[in-house]
């Protein structure tokens, strides 16, 4: 879902404001099969069957959720000078756990029997950035631009792999 409005608060200012929200719950899908057993016959001739679930019922999930709000406002001085300021704050949920085959472990004497490798990435990410610019041509044809940026990323992680 996104909007945005207009406010033109003088002929000389102008300010747009932005927002969005994004909300994903579609699952994780990745099993990471092999080639041999599913491209071409494996051990002894035998396939992994297509619909191989090779991870715990209901251990596997990605979920995401953004959303962000912007400004962007736009003063004419005059003819001469326009000064700009543009800020973005968005913030994003994301947690993804995926359960699948660590083929690295596979041990070649037994290779119908695999370990499974654990991935959980739990993320909260906060970020804002602005910039600010100043703008002018002069009476002797010379334009100048002085820009200003500033960002700043926080984020609180959690990751728990090879349990």
């Amino acid at each position: 879902m996104r909007s945005v409005a207009f406010w033109l608060m003088r002929a000389a200012r102008f300010l747009p404001l932005m927002a969005k929200y994004q909300k994903d719950d579609s699952g994780s899908a990745t099993s990471f099969l092999p080639h041999t057993g599913t491209i071409k016959p494996g051990y002894l001739g035998q396939r992994i069957p297509i619909n191989r679930f090779v991870s715990e019922p209901g251990f596997d999930e990605y979920k995401t959720q953004t959303t962000s709000v912007a400004a962007l406002f736009e003063h004419k001085v005059n003819d001469a000078l326009t000064v700009r300021q543009n800020a973005r704050y968005w913030r994003t949920d994301n947690i993804y756990h995926s359960m699948y085959p660590d083929w690295a472990s596979l041990d070649p004497n037994e290779p119908r029997t695999v370990a499974r490798y654990v991935f959980m990435n739990d993320v909260v990410r906060d970020n804002f950035a602005s910039d600010s610019k100043a703008a002018g041509c002069f009476f002797w044809a010379a334009c100048l631009l002085a820009p200003f940026l500033a960002s700043t990323v926080t984020s609180g992680k959690v990751v728990c792999d090879d349990v």
